[in-house]
């Protein structure tokens, strides 16, 4: 991180989906359809996560979701919140 972008200090490779103002004439492309970074826990979260929220209201019934095993540590720090 030797350069700072004036907004947010900020990892090298996440500068692309950061969302900047332009000056006129000048265009920022954004990467928002890249995939994310492999073990990075991001606001877009993983499918786990999104497949328990969408799994937990169904309470007569065994859920089997297989993922990778970050997703799991990931969500099982929520059920202490």
């Amino acid at each position: 991180m030797s350069e700072k972008t004036g907004i947010v200090d900020t990892l090298e490779e996440r500068q692309p989906y950061i969302t900047r103002k332009q000056e006129k004439g000048q265009e920022i492309p954004l990467a928002c359809d890249n995939n994310s970074l492999a073990g990075a826990i991001s606001q877009r979260a993983c499918v786990y996560s999104g497949a328990r929220v969408v799994l937990n209201p169904v309470t007569d019934a065994v859920h089997l979701v297989h993922g990778p095993i970050g997703c799991a540590g990931y969500t099982l720090s929520l059920i202490h919140i």
